[in-house]
């Protein structure tokens, strides 16, 4: 990110506020940032070209690159990443007209195309969850197994949040146990009116099956 600080220390932001800033890009974006500046300052190098004020089509021949090995989500990062300290013609670099038009050509070339064309039979997971020996005979790594995907399966939730889920923020009562999450997600936003969190994980008995009851 040392191409952000040195682009807003150019503007005279310095101190407190230019950390702040910094923050506004959270880790996970940060290192998909410094992936492609890196690849960047190398193509500059290479070129003996201006990594700070390239030139629109310095930009169009590093992006063309990327789209002859990257599919159209990883160029769209990489000019994401350009736009956060490089300017053209007064403009954000990934807003420039004509690198806009560029990225419509490439989706129309290489579209992004859903990851998954079919979805699985959570059946045939639940039949197997259910041949687990009883909580008397289980071994912690069965139970450990069979909660994690109990959890997936009745709060589709992303990995993040599971992971983001802590005794230290659980209410337990007498019919399920209640998380609130209290950390950063893909899903937190600061804009609009106010921020926006996930609400409460919330977990419910299921007495019908108790070897399938997350609680």
């Amino acid at each position: 990110m040392s191409c952000i600080r040195q682009k807003l220390e150019s503007q005279g932001v310095t101190g407190e506020p230019l950390n702040i800033i910094l923050a506004s890009w959270r880790q996970g974006t940060q290192k998909q940032y410094t992936t492609y500046i890196k690849q960047w300052l190398s193509f500059c190098e290479k070129g003996s070209k201006n990594g700070f004020q390239p030139s629109l089509q310095d930009i169009l021949e590093f992006l063309t690159a990327q789209s002859k090995r990257l599919g159209y989500s990883a160029v769209n990062t990489a000019r994401s990443a350009l736009s956060t300290f490089i300017t053209i013609d007064g403009v954000k670099a990934g807003e420039h007209p004509l690198i806009s038009r560029f990225m419509t050509g490439v989706f129309n070339q290489n579209p992004a195309l859903p990851r998954y064309v079919e979805t699985w039979d959570p059946q045939i997971v639940v039949s197997y969850l259910e041949s687990f020996p009883d909580f008397g005979d289980i071994t912690l790594k069965q139970l450990a197994l069979k909660l994690a995907m109990l959890l997936a399966l009745t709060t589709a939730q992303r990995i993040q949040t599971l992971k983001a889920l802590s005794i230290a923020d659980m209410e337990v009562l007498p019919d399920r146990y209640v998380f609130r999450i209290n950390c950063l997600l893909k899903q937190t936003s600061s804009k609009g009116n106010g921020s926006r969190h996930l609400p409460p994980v919330v977990l419910k008995e299921y007495s019908q099956n108790k070897k399938l009851c997350v609680v």
